[in-house]
């Protein structure tokens, strides 16, 4: 009996020492684990507006959704990554007589302003500062001061320039193109038209009829823009942004990138001067801002004024970049 009660005594120690060691190597591992990194989460989809034709205001679009001036995420600020030039010349003409015949024929899957491809925003890594893409479409009218005021307040953008503005404005393109630190420039193409591979319509207005056509319009801009700027435009915006798959694939290929819009900012020059610093100033970061070049609606370059004279009084932490600075981080769509 008394070996019986001996042995239960015995065999409740040794539970009771087991799973306490049994705990103390649950906590151990448990300290020696490595902590996970937390996940950044991407900046949320906007809806796309489009670009107003010269001399004609386009419908109304309705604001981008709100966002505050100001952010608290770390680090506090963004280093661009270093750039990685493309292999061989962009526009070398055996390259894309390539690229014409292995397109040839394809028949495109989308069409309007938001395609495969072509890029909508730009992925920014979080931080305190909110960074933004400032773009202008110069298509048929020159407007100095803007030009002048960007200088004047050292404001980094992209200009998307035709070939007919080029033509006309050949000074003023030798000027912006002799400032690559501001301006950052694009190719609106040779006489501003959709780019089509079958012609087909934008706003009232035929594209080019075929991929060759579509090419040679992109060609034939970067040429009388690299001419006259000294940059050779490795960006392309079309006419209302309107392309199909098959063109923006094409270009990829070749090293062009389409550039979308994320904030239509003036509205086809409908936005009044508030209603156009408050388009910018909402933005969030990561957007690429939408104004044009047109003296026929002084209220755009008011709007443009009036937010860098905020961002500037009011210090917000407000930073305009080049995209070519941040390719890494385009979101495609």
């Amino acid at each position: 009996m008394k070996f019986r009660y001996l042995f239960i005594t015995l065999l409740f120690f040794g539970i009771l020492l087991f799973a306490m060691l049994s705990l103390v190597l649950e906590v151990s591992e448990e300290m020696n684990k490595p902590v996970s990194a937390p996940v950044a989460h991407p900046v949320s989809e906007l809806s796309q507006a489009t670009e107003p034709p010269a001399d004609k205001p386009a419908q109304e679009v309705a604001p981008a959704p709100e966002q505050t001036a100001t952010s608290v995420q770390t680090p506090a600020t963004v280093t661009p990554p270093a750039v990685n030039a493309p292999a061989g010349d962009l526009y070398d003409p055996q390259k894309w007589e390539a690229i014409r015949k292995k397109y040839a024929g394809i028949q495109p899957a989308e069409w309007g302003e938001q395609v495969s491809g072509a890029v909508q925003k730009v992925n920014v890594p979080q931080s305190n500062e909110r960074i933004l893409f400032l773009t202008f479409n110069v298509y048929t009218k020159n407007q100095p001061e803007v030009f002048n005021f960007l200088r004047q307040h050292n404001i980094k953008a992209t200009l998307f320039l035709t070939g007919t503005w080029v033509r006309r404005n050949a000074g003023q393109a030798r000027e912006i193109g002799a400032l690559p630190a501001l301006f950052e420039i694009g190719n609106h193409g040779n006489r501003n038209i959709a780019l089509s591979v079958n012609g087909a319509v934008a706003y009232e207005r035929r594209g080019t009829g075929s991929l060759a056509a579509a090419l040679d319009e992109v060609t034939a801009g970067a040429e009388i823009i690299k001419d006259a700027t000294g940059q050779t435009p490795r960006y392309v915006r079309s006419f209302f942004n309107y392309t199909d798959n098959v063109v923006v694939a094409a270009l990829k290929e070749a090293g062009i990138k389409t550039i979308g819009v994320t904030v239509f900012a003036d509205g086809g020059g409908l936005f009044g001067t508030e209603k156009i610093k408050d388009q910018i100033l909402n933005a969030p970061g990561g957007a690429i801002i939408l104004l044009s070049i047109n003296p026929n609606y002084p209220n755009i370059f008011n709007g443009l004024k009036a937010t860098i004279e905020e961002i500037e009084q009011q210090k917000l932490p407000v930073r305009f970049e080049h995209l070519v600075n941040f390719e890494s981080y385009f979101h495609y769509r």
